[in-house]
């Protein structure tokens, strides 16, 4: 009897210690695997009841049952977007990625919105340049030429005559004159080549961003697959200025580092020019701001205007009614650049285009109510594809991979 006793009080020691020495508890429940969906339900089917005897295995909590859902949801989750990978989880960083993505979707929207008005301001000038000016002077002067001929010949033998063709002559002359000092003073085709030469900085620029971005996400991308390291944002470099310090040459210049860079080329320019034009460390807002410091003539006020009204409606019609602005599921950076198209394909159609401008309400209304009509999805909607397209998705995913053929052909079956 003493001996069983003993045993007793040994036990109970050790249990005590189990649950009041910290690292054990610790080391213990680390140890305690977490249980499947499978061997949840197979431990409640075996739990006792009021009615049937106790089960061997272990009891298991609520909490072991809720932590095994959340984990098997989380498996079946899928990846919906990149900027799900980068973040890691994390809805903050997530969601300052897509502000961060969105930022520069409007910036390439204001760099698209000024092209358009400098393309359609070269063309307008240039037209007036053309037909107002330069083709009547240049038909003038022919007519002037050609009646001074027929004076000198012998067609004309009448002194009357003559005296009235060289007074035509001479009107003529004036005119031209007249017509020649106002496209000197108008330089309406100065203007068209600083619109024009601005356009192109601009479209370039646009062009150039968007690259920049995809090479960013490529390189992005392949260095996370060849080195295994987690997905992370890719550097923009037209996006970014480089603030570096120490790339700056140093304020103080010996004579010998004087006398280098002064040194020149074959062709009398400098070594350095070539590299520094090179060079585009600037930021896309300092790229934007010089390419259109260079434009010293004014967009027409009737295309300026017609571009701000779209643009002001817009945001007081439709982001006025938005109940959650921040989470809106409408991202207008992305609808943008179609209304600037149509609204440029509008003026660009308008019958007295390019001589006459269109009235900036009316081009606005036109282009707001043919655009909406292609959002309806139905036969005569020719921008509507994708209902022809889903049935060969798949296949037209993985077109250049397998060569079609009888067990892969590249139609669906009928």
């Amino acid at each position: 009897m003493r001996k069983k006793i003993i045993a007793i009080e040994k036990n109970m020691v050790s249990s005590s210690d189990a649950t009041t020495d910290p690292p054990k508890a610790a080391k213990a429940a680390s140890a305690k695997p977490v249980p499947s969906l499978k061997n949840v339900a197979a431990a409640f089917s075996s739990s006792p009841t009021k009615s049937g005897p106790p089960s061997s295995s272990p009891r298991v909590s609520i909490c072991d049952v809720v932590s095994t859902k959340k984990m098997a949801t989380k498996a079946k989750k899928q990846i919906t977007s990149e900027n799900e990978i980068i973040s890691g989880g994390d809805a903050e960083k997530e969601y300052l990625l897509s502000k961060k993505a969105q930022s520069m979707n409007y910036l390439q929207v204001l760099i698209l919105q000024e092209e358009q008005q400098q393309k359609l301001s070269a063309l307008h000038f240039d037209a007036i340049h053309d037909y107002v000016f330069f083709f009547p002077s240049v038909i003038i002067t022919l007519l002037g030429g050609i009646l001074a001929i027929l004076v000198k010949s012998t067609l004309v033998t009448s002194g009357k005559t003559q005296t009235v063709i060289a007074l035509v002559i001479a009107i003529l002359s004036i005119v031209s004159t007249f017509f020649q000092s106002l496209m000197k003073q108008f330089d309406f085709s100065g203007r068209a080549g600083f619109h024009d030469s601005c356009a192109r900085a601009l479209n370039k620029l646009l062009l150039f961003s968007k690259l920049d971005a995809r090479e960013a996400a490529y390189n992005s991308i392949f260095k996370s697959l060849s080195t295994g390291t987690t997905l992370s944002v890719g550097k923009n470099k037209l996006a970014e200025e480089d603030h570096d310090e120490s790339k700056k040459p140093s304020a103080k210049k010996g004579k010998d580092d004087a006398k280098d860079d002064v040194k020149k080329g074959d062709d009398g320019t400098k070594k350095g020019d070539d590299d520094e034009h090179k060079k585009s460390d600037g930021s896309l807002v300092a790229q934007f701001r010089q390419a259109v410091d260079t434009c010293s003539s004014v967009v027409p006020i009737e295309i300026s205007m017609a571009f701000k009204i779209m643009r002001t409606r817009l945001e007081l019609v439709n982001k006025s009614t938005l109940i959650h602005k921040v989470h809106a599921k409408v991202d207008f950076s992305i609808v943008l650049p179609s209304l600037v198209y149509a609204l440029s394909n509008t003026i660009v159609t308008y019958k007295g285009f390019p001589i006459l401008l269109p009235d900036p309400e009316w081009a606005v209304d036109t282009t707001l109510k043919d655009w909406k009509k292609h959002l309806k999805s139905d036969a005569n909607n020719a921008a509507d594809l994708l209902g022809d397209l889903i049935e060969r998705a798949d296949m037209i995913r993985h077109l250049g991979e397998t060569e079609p053929c009888e067990n892969n052909p590249l139609l669906p079956p009928v």
